[in-house]
């Protein structure tokens, strides 16, 4: 009798401690675990005043959006993106306190800027804290190979030695001018493409630079005219390439003329002057047969009230790199959202799906490989030529 109560009262406490087990693993959240974070922030750097201001709203709005799209999506996996955007006022002394509030205020691991003296400014302190900076658009030789910095952009050295090739080979141009920004990036670039000039044979004439913002160029143009040069080399940017050609040919210098940017603002400054205009670009095809890249050029058409550029693109993508890297890193668990596992992430898997209809690839020396393509401005219009690229280096 004893024996078969003792042994009710084991089957009892043996059903008991079972469902405290169960009880446990389901208060535990094995059946049901919480993501570790609530949302990802991530920042932008970006020149919303000052003389660089028209690029960084662009940058802006192009950056917006892909959080826009990834969120309506349910986030990354289920979590939702945050921008956090400050303004670098386009120079490198407020970029680096732009970036350093992204930091310490907002804990970002991720920073997305542009303008090359800004980016080479912020670079050191990424380094330091581990932040991993993404540039949009600048083109300085010196951003290639930096710790912690990563390019979505062709470098300006790789683009206009591509159409530099073209203007040297198929026309057979010998004797080149060059005008570009007195700063990091078109001193940098003239520097190195005038260089590579002499190297296949040609003769440089010029070399003339000019203030960011400056819109009077009859000085550098004077002294370019009495060089007699075959050709003018522009690698330069924003409403400078309007103002430069109009008053190019005002002065009766009719040479060929290769830029790396024109926009229909450039032909609103600069009218017919522009016409016959060779421009060496990342080439984003806005009538792709990819049905990705289709959508998004006419998405972006119609909500920019414009014809989407390479710099919205290349926003847009290193959003859409940050989801890949999130997704990659929250399989290690744990607080993963940090700048060193976002780096590593890229560095173990450096391709990226992109708007540009192929893959974003970072090369070995952290800028990206991409199509270039020249362009010549036809009633207004770039109108697009063929893909070019540089002359293999022996």
């Amino acid at each position: 009798m004893k024996s078969e109560q003792r042994k009710k009262r084991m089957i009892k406490g043996l059903v008991l401690f079972m469902a405290l087990i169960v009880g446990s693993w389901a208060f535990s959240g094995v059946v049901s675990a919480e993501p570790p974070y609530k949302e990802y922030t991530l920042g932008a750097s970006l020149p919303l005043s000052g003389p660089a201001a028209q690029f960084g709203k662009i940058q802006a709005k192009a950056a917006l959006m892909a959080v826009e799209d990834i969120n309506s999506q349910g986030g990354v996996n289920g979590v939702p993106l945050r921008l956090i955007i400050e303004d670098t006022k386009s120079n490198p002394k407020d970029g680096v306190t732009a970036f350093i509030k992204l930091v310490d205020m907002y804990k970002v691991p991720y920073v997305l800027s542009t303008m090359s003296s800004v980016c080479m400014a912020q670079q050191p302190i990424a380094a330091d804290r581990k932040v991993l900076l993404v540039n949009v658009g600048a083109w300085a030789p010196g951003l290639a190979n930096k710790p912690y910095l990563y390019n979505a952009t062709v470098l300006g050295p790789y683009i206009m030695k591509a159409g530099s090739w073209y203007l040297f080979k198929e026309l057979g141009l010998r004797k080149a001018a060059y005008i570009g920004t007195n700063d990091p990036a078109g001193a940098g670039v003239v520097k190195e493409i005038s260089a590579m000039w002499e190297k296949w044979g040609g003769k440089v004439v010029a070399k003339e630079y000019f203030q960011l913002g400056a819109t009077n160029f009859v000085p550098q143009l004077t002294k370019i005219k009495a060089t007699k040069p075959d050709v003018i080399i522009l690698p330069i940017y924003g409403t400078a390439v309007g103002f430069l050609i109009k008053q190019i040919r005002e002065m009766g210098l009719k040479q060929p003329l290769l830029s790396l940017y024109f926009i229909p603002a450039n032909y609103k400054i600069a009218g017919e002057a522009s016409e016959g205009l060779l421009v060496n670009t990342e080439y984003l095809n806005l009538d792709s047969d990819n049905p990705k890249t289709h959508e998004w050029c006419l998405r972006t058409t119609k909500e920019f009230g414009r014809a989407p550029i390479y710099w919205d693109a290349n926003s847009y993508d290193l959003v859409v790199v940050l989801e890949n890297l999130i997704k990659q890193c929250e399989k290690a668990g744990g607080k993963f959202y940090s700048g060193e596992n976002l780096k590593n992430a890229l560095e173990k898997t450096p391709s990226f799906p992109s708007v540009f209809g192929e893959d974003l690839l970072f090369g070995k020396n952290h800028h990206a490989i991409k199509s270039v393509g020249l362009f010549k401005i036809v009633s207004g219009k770039k109108t697009f030529m063929r893909l070019v690229e540089p002359p293999e280096e022996k």
